[in-house]
């Protein structure tokens, strides 16, 4: 069977580039173009006779544009595309609001072990799963309340009176210093973390 031209393309998200690499069966010559589509989220390959689309992993900011063959007669070509600030701004969102792994993805009533010598280290059933809040969640607290938890009379007052100052935000668990404490019969997760108070845990050595 004859060689086919194959293509590949990665995003590499921390330098807002896709790297798109090439493959001709033959080395590069006249005929060889490659195509940027105008809605920037594919390209086009053609080469001696024959062609291929690729799909990109994100939209580029390139749009139907021509993209230059750097060296006649190689067999092997690559670019490096720059993202679209669109699709940057929509994979920013995404990563700071939803979590990668969530309390969702675990089953329901399911318990924790020892993934080396199997031994149980929380029971089934014995936590019900929640997630972990963002680390900055002390400082989206403008968002969730329409005033600082003092009173519990509901006054939109701008004045200083009524307002709690930082040490008494502090010791009531609303302080930008304050931590995330286990709770009995909940399991808290994160990307890297599973939370659990000890009465929940067994056969563990606690320092």
């Amino acid at each position: 069977m004859e060689a086919q031209i194959s293509a590949y393309a990665e995003l590499l998200s921390n330098i807002r580039q896709i790297s798109l690499a090439v493959s001709l069966p033959s080395g590069s010559d006249s005929s060889t173009q490659v195509t940027v589509a105008a809605d920037g989220v594919s390209v086009k390959l053609s080469h001696s006779g024959e062609s291929c689309l690729l799909r990109l992993p994100t939209k580029t900011a390139l749009g139907a544009a021509s993209l230059p063959v750097q060296k006649l007669s190689a067999a092997t070509l690559s670019w490096r595309l720059p993202v679209s600030a669109d699709a940057v701004h929509q994979a920013s969102a995404s990563q700071q609001n939803t979590p990668l792994w969530s309390a969702t993805d675990l089953e329901a009533g399911s318990g924790v072990g020892c993934r080396h010598c199997s031994a149980t280290v929380v029971d089934a059933g014995s936590v019900v799963w929640k997630d972990l809040p963002s680390d900055n969640w002390a400082e989206m607290m403008e968002f969730w309340h329409c005033h600082k938890p003092d009173h519990h009379e509901h006054s939109h007052d701008q004045s200083d009176a009524g307002k709690a100052d930082d040490s008494s935000l502090t010791t009531r668990g609303y302080g930008a210093s304050s931590a995330i404490s286990a709770q009995k019969s909940v399991g808290f997760v994160d990307l890297t973390t599973l939370l659990f108070s000890e009465s929940d845990c067994q056969g563990l050595t606690v320092s």
